[in-house]
């Protein structure tokens, strides 16, 4: 296998230089960087960056030590933490106990040795015998679903609320009248002591024994109901089921992660792990507000209740968009879940008169429309929110105040929520020679923009080097709206039209900004119509940079999925952005609150909304936003929360008087155009 000394040899450079080169450290020149990536080629020289990474990690590493990987909950829960310090550079090690306290007690002892903390379900019933010595003094233990008795500051115990589940499956069962029940569950689930136990029998085994334990109690014994605490064990009930030839209907409650379950006879008892991984991190960075004994809340039942009158319907009038469209394919699950129709017709932007014409609406229960609109119709077309539907706001993000409120009365909530975001090939503008090639030229070593003028110079580079492969950036001049959206982040937050309605150019800041946006028109290859056009030009790979709404980036893994993973985010540059997106609310027509509330409660569940996410919707719930898995797979979501909390879609003239958003946008579009058309007319003519 080739060395350094070897590529140092065959380029013709120092040791020094081959290092610095390959570890993208250091100065080297130009020429060097590629003599020396030439020779790695050469020799077949792989340096694996990751390694690299781990090898200089100062960070302190993690162990997790479980019983198994075979169990729904903890695999989810090593796969969230997984990706969540693989983000902070931590280094998560695994250890599997396959159930074997020594083997635990082994692997425990061990990872002491270059893991500070150590995250365990453990198999023993009394911990304090191993946990409780000097040997683990200086680590950090976490008890991951087991109640423990340890009492050592170092020691923590995170579980799900048994006294929630307990008392929830008391009140289920006696809700629905159910006289025998089987409680069929892991260690440490509930407080057995407080069962009914004239009804329920309960039994208790480690995963390897749900299918011994399970065929000694359902051959003795017939049941109504059967609550199995996990995904493993609700499957062997099931095999026991069919090696009994029990053909007698059993209603299963699953208490599960699973967002998503069709059969059913099954009813789904809702547990989130993203608020366990949430507990495990705030201690690890230190940043913990609970005491030693943390209980995690259940998701639940949902609190919809199934009708069985499946003629009622509601009638929805959509905006399309990707949320739109994210609904309408999961649309026939959603009506199963409340046993009511859905009855959706869609229009496209440019039919918003549709939507304020009175006899049109008449027949809608619910609309949706994009946000930038709520100023001007929302008290035309809604009817306020009752107290009852109001309090679903606690399930949302901070400030999305202008998705909700209209005259500080509370119309709509956020069916869409979306900012502009900067999207970027990071392999392209990591690349050592593109970089080095950036500086020589430029005398600038960072090449992600800070501000438009950098922006610009990004652009101008890839034109003037590259413009037979790579464009620096597009933009979106298409119509109105998505022109005055581009120019507006371009520019701080205020008035920039003078008193005849038009663009204020002796303001020093609009005149700039008006510069740099004909310099990215002249630089862009192609003028998209849309922001799916920007997506879709993008994806070919020939664009370096390009801003988004990042409500419609989900169609780059549709259009070209190998761009998708050489994609990076970050805020525009100078951090403004605009937010974006839909709203839905009660149509003022509708008789129907109940069956609208109820449709609102389900899109807003965890179950519904995570899947809307996954289709390409972005509902801005907590449990979304504080769910590892999707914010690692669609990492601009975690950009979001910054941009509400910083930027606003309204804009006030020079009294202080609000605009009306969208045509404030429209008009500011329409004078960017203009000065685009005479910019370019004059180029013409002068050339």
């Amino acid at each position: 296998m080739a060395t350094m000394k070897d590529i140092a040899r065959r380029a013709g450079v120092s040791y020094g230089t081959v290092s610095n080169v390959l570890n993208k450290r250091g100065n080297a020149s130009l020429v060097k960087i590629k003599a020396v990536e030439k020779a790695a080629e050469e020799l077949g020289y792989y340096i694996n960056s990751k390694a690299s990474e781990l090898r200089s990690n100062k960070k302190e590493d993690i162990a997790l030590i479980i019983p198994t990987i075979d169990n729904d909950m903890l695999k989810k829960l090593y796969n969230l933490l997984r990706k969540k310090f693989s983000i902070d550079g931590f280094k998560l090690n695994l250890y599997i106990t396959d159930f074997n306290v020594v083997l635990e007690e082994e692997y425990a002892k061990m990872a002491t040795r270059n893991n500070k903390y150590l995250l365990i379900n453990t198999c023993f019933k009394d911990t304090n015998n191993i946990y409780n010595t000097n040997l683990f003094n200086d680590s950090i233990i976490i008890f991951l679903n087991n109640h423990t008795q340890t009492i050592r500051s170092n020691i923590y115990s995170i579980n799900f609320d048994a006294n929630q589940i307990t008392s929830d499956i008391n009140k289920y069962i006696e809700k629905h009248n159910y006289k025998n029940a089987l409680f069929f569950s892991d260690f440490d689930v509930i407080d057995k002591s407080k069962l009914d136990t004239s009804i329920i029998d309960y039994y208790q085994c480690s995963q390897p024994f749900n299918i011994s334990t399970a065929l000694d109690t359902l051959s003795n014994k017939t049941y109504e109901l059967i609550i199995t605490t996990s995904l493993e064990k609700y499957k062997d009930i099931v095999a026991v089921k069919k090696i009994l030839q029990i053909n007698s209907p059993i209603k299963i409650i699953l208490i599960s992660e699973n967002n998503i379950w069709i059969n059913p006879d099954i009813k789904i008892y809702r547990q989130d792990i993203n608020h366990f991984a949430d507990h495990i991190i705030a201690i690890i960075e230190g940043n913990s507000q609970q005491n030693n004994n943390i209980n995690v809340s259940y998701e639940g039942f949902s609190n919809v209740e199934i009708r069985s009158n499946n003629k009622d319907f509601i009638n929805l009038l959509m905006i399309e968009s990707p949320a739109t469209n994210a609904l309408l394919k999961i649309k026939p699950y959603i009506e199963k879940q409340l046993g009511f129709s859905i009855n959706i017709d869609i229009i496209n932007y440019n039919q918003y008169d549709t939507v304020i014409d009175q006899k049109t609406i008449e027949k809608y229960d619910m609309i949706r429309i994009d946000m930038a609109y709520m100023d001007s119709i929302a008290d035309k077309i809604f009817k306020p929110l009752n107290d009852d539907i109001k309090s679903l706001k606690k399930q949302f993000i901070k400030n999305i105040d202008e998705f909700v409120y209209h005259n500080n009365i509370m119309y709509t909530f956020p069916f869409d929520i979306g900012c502009q975001i900067l999207m970027y090939r990071s392999d392209i503008l990591n690349n050592q020679i593109i970089k080095r090639t950036y500086y020589e030229t430029t005398k600038q070593s960072e090449i992600l923009p800070r501000n438009y003028e950098e922006f610009n110079s990004i652009e101008s580079f890839f034109n003037s080097n590259y413009s037979d492969k790579l464009k620096g950036a597009t933009v979106c001049t298409g119509s109105s709206i998505t022109c005055g959206n581009e120019f507006l982040i371009r520019v701080p937050y205020n008035n920039i039209l003078n008193k005849e309605g038009k663009l204020d150019l002796e303001n020093i800041e609009v005149k700039k900004a008006l510069d740099n946006y004909i310099d990215s028109v002249k630089y862009s290859d192609r003028i998209n119509l849309f922001w799916d056009g920007v997506i879709k030009d993008y994806s070919k790979g020939k664009t370096v940079m390009s801003i988004i709404f990042s409500n419609y980036i989900h169609l780059l893994k549709e259009y070209n999925q190998d761009i998708l993973y050489k994609t990076d985010y970050s805020l525009p540059p100078s951090n403004r952005s605009l937010i974006g997106g839909g709203v839905i609310g009660l149509s003022k027509h509708t008789k129907k609150d109940k069956l609208c509330h109820d449709f609102l409660k389900t899109i807003y569940s965890n179950q519904i909304s995570e899947l809307l996410v996954h289709l390409g919707g972005a509902i801005p719930t907590k449990a979304i936003f504080n769910n590892i898995n999707l914010t690692s797979m669609y990492p601009w979501l975690r950009l979001i929360p910054s941009v509400l909390k910083n930027n606003t879609r309204k804009h006030y003239d020079s009294n202080g008087n609000l605009y009306p958003t969208i045509d404030y946008e429209k008009n500011i579009g329409r004078e960017v155009k203009n000065c685009l058309a005479e910019h370019f007319k004059n180029s013409n003519i002068n050339n």
